[in-house]
């Protein structure tokens, strides 16, 4: 007996196709690999913390750099509660001091110019020749307090007319002065320049802190120095 025809398919319809049931494909899906969170230190579960990565990195693969770290201002630790180290403070130098110990001696009375000697190191005083034997320090001198001493001891002595800075000294009046002062003190030859230099610069700051002392003295006391005439001394005030 032929087979029979399924019209609407075209296809032969067989006994052993009649009784065969449809094959069903199982796709079986690869099986994913699961890890056990990481524990904090608490005893829970949380996320690994970032790994760091160096600016270096970025350079050395071709990327861009990261900026460089931001500069704490001091501002920031005061706002944040730290206490910032204090600045440095540096010693006092000789010269503030020798200004601050000539000034006690030599502003209110007259100086003896039989007695000159400063309260320096007695080991730093030499005499030679009836002069003080001083070596040029930065912008003193060594022993500091005796050449302090000499110095106010010579504007006392040259105080004749008014002064109010050691600019109104000019000419041959500030060629005296000096010589004045090489009278008084001896140094080494080459370091004439220098010595010099320096006195110019501390007899300008002496005069400006003996006369502030002195009108400072007559608004508290009503005293005026006797190494400034009474003529003077009205047109100074």
């Amino acid at each position: 007996m032929p087979p029979r025809l399924d019209k609407s398919k075209g296809v032969a319809d067989s006994g052993k196709n009649k009784h065969q049931r449809p094959r069903v494909v199982v796709c079986q899906l690869p099986q994913l690999a699961t890890c056990p969170p990481p524990q904090s230190q608490t005893g829970g579960f949380g996320f690994p913390p970032p790994t760091q990565i160096s600016p270096s990195y970025f350079q050395h693969t071709g990327g861009s750099s990261f900026p460089p770290p931001t500069q704490t201002s001091p501002s920031s630790f005061q706002q944040t509660g730290r206490t910032p180290h204090p600045p440095h403070v540096p010693p006092q130098d000789d010269d503030q001091a020798e200004d601050e110990t000539a000034e006690d001696e030599t502003a209110d009375d007259q100086l003896d110019g039989s007695d000159l000697r400063g309260d320096d190191d007695p080991s730093q005083i030499h005499i030679i020749d009836g002069r003080f034997f001083i070596r040029p320090e930065g912008s003193s001198f060594t022993p500091s307090r005796t050449a302090a001493k000499v110095i106010s001891y010579i504007i006392q002595q040259n105080y004749k007319k008014l002064i109010k800075t050691f600019k109104d000294v000019k000419g041959d009046d500030r060629e005296h002065w000096f010589t004045h002062f090489q009278e008084k003190c001896v140094w080494e030859p080459m370091k004439e320049r220098q010595i010099k230099k320096n006195y110019y610069g501390r007899t300008a700051r002496r005069l400006s802190d003996m006369l502030r002392r002195v009108r400072k003295r007559w608004e508290l006391h009503g005293i005026r120095p006797s190494w400034i005439g009474e003529e003077i001394f009205r047109e100074l005030l």
